[in-house]
């Protein structure tokens, strides 16, 4: 059985508790048919973690990220991203770019058909961390794993995604054919590109919602 905090954490991740949305710790009770005890405690640690913020008296929201913090995350994971793709280059094989080619598939389906959702989350995510496989370094595959996890549940990436679908698929492609050609400069700096591009998308985004919210 899950654990409260699980259940919460799900509930970011799948879109169904917002960024600032305040949650209830008795309405949390009912819906996940516990008492309150193990709600209060769920939230306390997810607090503590940085993924809830609490306010006085205003209650326990979901963390609404600055656009300088999620800036911030991108410095780091671009360059993670990067370094992994030119690991790959270097030591790629035929399973790892198989497995590149499958998911591209999944990918072009999605890109003729038009269909932006959700999905596309799951193949990118699939899409990056084969090439951390790639590079043969248990420690840095899990490093990327968890980054990439930690992104996903913070909601920082899947605007970036889904928002970008042709044009970060064209760019999964050129990623793809760089570490096929053995051409580690040219991962490296695809993938730079890719993850810096996923941001300025992000950026632009949220400048045109403040300029909204301005008038």
């Amino acid at each position: 059985m899950d654990s409260v905090v699980d259940l919460i954490k799900r509930g970011i991740m799948t879109g169904k508790f917002l960024p600032g949305q305040r949650l209830n710790e008795v309405e949390l009770a009912e819906e996940f048919g516990v008492s309150r005890t193990p709600v209060r405690e769920a939230l306390r640690e997810l607090v503590a973690s940085g993924l809830l913020e609490y306010e006085k008296r205003r209650g326990i929201r979901v963390k609404r990220y600055t656009l300088a913090e999620i800036r911030q995350v991108y410095e780091v994971w671009s360059e993670l991203e990067a370094i992994a793709a030119r690991l790959a280059a270097s030591r790629r094989d035929d399973v790892g770019l198989a497995k590149l080619r499958s998911n591209l598939d999944e990918q072009r389906k999605m890109v003729l058909s038009g269909n932006i959702d959700w999905k596309y989350i799951e193949l990118n995510d699939e899409f990056h961390l084969v090439i951390a496989q790639m590079t043969q370094n248990q420690f840095f595959y899990r490093i990327l794993r968890n980054m990439r996890e930690l992104v996903r549940l913070y909601r920082l990436g899947s605007v970036g995604c889904l928002g970008r679908l042709k044009e970060s698929f064209e760019e999964h492609i050129k990623i793809y054919e760089a570490i096929r050609d053995r051409d580690p400069e040219a991962a490296y700096n695809m993938t730079f590109v890719h993850v810096r591009n996923a941001f300025a998308y992000i950026e632009r985004r949220e400048e045109v919602q403040e300029l909204g919210r301005a008038l």
